[in-house]
């Protein structure tokens, strides 16, 4: 299996990987077997054998899964120092996350003249981010003490824009448990979680791609022939 994957362009990693989760036999082989035995191709022991081999590799695959782990390593991610020493005391927003969305409110809240503080625990987002001039941090929105080194005491608002579900729900839980005087917008993921967050109580949530889509959704109807009054009309009931 592994040469296989090799000979079809596959990379080392990939290729043992492949090798150590597909090696056991097939059920299928269980009707193979029997077959042969009920044309006499070779005996029933022979088969209660191959039987027994195929059940047995089966049995053994989560071994071979396992194995993976002492042939394959994973690349860890890379970590910066956390460092606050120079944070603006008293911005007016504290962003957590600079996803697609945080860019867009990010450059939004800079041209209208506030100030705003970003920590990201993506090293290379954060180059990326410092070479514009935007004032970010590495570090993890999940710990208290990442958020008040951060200045979120001093933040007028917290904007929570992560990109997983699970990281956003576990911050707003930690902002609302340690810091409940903070004022919460927060991006949503799906319309369940939209529900989710309202049920928390934050003070504003979105889901990146509602507006968006009622925006592609306005415009497709007027090109299909609607009126842009009729449009708006629509877009405005479905929001």
């Amino acid at each position: 299996i592994y040469i296989l994957c090799r000979a079809f362009g596959n990379g080392h990693l990939l290729s043992i990987r492949t090798s150590l989760f597909l090696p056991q036999a097939g059920e299928f082989g269980f009707v193979m077997f029997s077959a042969a035995t009920s044309l006499a191709i070779f005996e029933t022991s022979i088969a209660s054998l191959l039987i027994a081999i195929v059940t047995a590799s089966m049995a053994l695959t989560p071994l071979s899964v396992g194995l993976s782990s002492f042939f394959v390593s994973e690349d860890k991610a890379e970590e910066l120092d956390e460092d606050f020493a120079d944070v603006q005391e008293g911005a007016d927003v504290l962003m957590i996350g600079f996803s697609r969305l945080g860019q867009i409110v990010a450059q939004m809240l800079l041209a209208g003249g506030n100030s705003v503080t970003v920590i990201d625990n993506s090293a290379e987002r954060v180059r990326s981010a410092q070479k514009f001039g935007f004032r970010i941090y590495f570090g993890d929105g999940t710990r208290k003490e990442v958020l008040e080194a951060a200045g979120i005491r001093n933040a007028k608002i917290v904007a929570i824009v992560t990109q997983r579900r699970f990281i956003t729900s576990r911050v707003v839980d930690l902002v609302q448990r340690e810091f409940p005087e903070s004022r919460l917008f927060v991006r949503a993921y799906d319309r369940a979680h939209t529900l989710e967050l309202r049920a928390k109580g934050v003070d504003f949530e979105v889901r990146e791609t509602f507006e968006s889509g009622l925006k592609f959704g306005q415009q497709t109807l007027e090109a299909l022939g609607a009126s842009e009054a009729l449009a708006k009309t629509i877009r405005n009931d479905v929001r």
